[in-house]
This record gives C-alpha cells, sequence and structure tokens, in this order.
C-alpha cells in the first residue's frame, strides 16, 4: 500500500472544511509565509551556502528577493483573483445571472528541483495558497540543508493545526518537527 494515502487523505480532508477558501487564511498563510523569510533570513543563507556554496548576495536575490515580490503581488492581487467575473449572456440567458467563479481544486504537490531549492518550491507554494488549494512539499533531497532547514522551520510559520492545509514529504518522521 502507498504510504502516502493516508497523507493526501488528511489534506484532502482539511481542504473539504472549506478553511482554506477564505481570503482571510489565505492571506495569513502568505504573511507567515513573507515573516518566514524576515526571520530565517541567516538560516537560508547558511543552507544555501552548504548545500551549493552560493553566495549570500546571489541567494538573496534569487531566492528570497523572488519570493518576497510573488507574496507581496498576491497579496495586493488576490482580492480581485476571488471575485467572481461576470460574463455576457446570450437570448438563452438572458433571466440568469451568468458568471465565473474561481474554485481551488483541492490538493496540490510540489516537487522542488535541486538548482534553485527554495525559489522554485516557495513560489509555487504562494501560487497555491493564493488559490485556496492545500500542499504536499517534497524538498530535494540533494539540497539537504534547504530540505532540513524547510522541515524543520517551515511548520511553525504555516498553518499546523488539527487539520493542516499543508504537509512535506523528504525527511524520516524522526528527523522532521
Amino acid at each position: 500500500m502507498n504510504p502516502y494515502v493516508g497523507l493526501v487523505s488528511s489534506l484532502r480532508a482539511a481542504w473539504l472544511t472549506g478553511k482554506t477558501r477564505a481570503a482571510e487564511h489565505r492571506v495569513s498563510q502568505l504573511e507567515a509565509l513573507r515573516r518566514f523569510l524576515d526571520e530565517k533570513k541567516q538560516p537560508i543563507l547558511d543552507a544555501m551556502a552548504s548545500d551549493m556554496r552560493k553566495p549570500s548576495f546571489e541567494v538573496e536575490l534569487s531566492e528570497i528577493i523572488l519570493v518576497k515580490n510573488e507574496i507581496n503581488y498576491a497579496l495586493n492581487n488576490l482580492s480581485s483573483w476571488m471575485k467572481d467575473e461576470f460574463v455576457e449572456k446570450n437570448l438563452v440567458t438572458q433571466l440568469d445571472t451568468a458568471f465565473i467563479r474561481k474554485e481551488p481544486y483541492g490538493v496540490v504537490l510540489i516537487i522542488g528541483p535541486w538548482n534553485y531549492p527554495l525559489n522554485l518550491i516557495l513560489v509555487p507554494l504562494v501560487g497555491v495558497i493564493a488559490a485556496g488549494n492545500c500542499v504536499i512539499i517534497k524538498p530535494s533531497e540533494i539540497c539537504s540543508s534547504t530540505e532540513k532547514l524547510l522541515a524543520e522551520t517551515l511548520p511553525s510559520y504555516l498553518d499546523n493545526g488539527p487539520s493542516p492545509s499543508w504537509a512535506r514529504l523528504g525527511l524520516p518522521a524522526s528527523q522532521g518537527p
């Protein structure tokens, strides 16, 4: 039997509660992600230096600032993205209200690559959170310091309650939070 069935089922159950659909939940999670980047900047720089020997300037530019910009963009546009979009009516629908309502899909998997291990996990995570979905994060095992940093610190920032809206794969449970 697949060992991840329970994980996906618990995230699907969390999504079905509807808590990720509220704008307030999305905003709080995006702000928490931004706080993670601000408060854990030095550990992020250290992890990247350890994994890939990336200089601090490059990490800040290619990993941290790009994610922060994505968070800011999502926060500034979230309310307009969540609004119903009214569409033109035809002869058959003249007496109806016709609109497109954007709904989250459910559970999303983000598999992180080794070359930009933070950026290419957190930028898609911003989109997943903004869309109101639950997420499983699978960091690259090649960047073990970054993987460990995400496993040990990200749970204290993102929703980690009785029915969390996110989970991560990678480290054995004994090494995780």
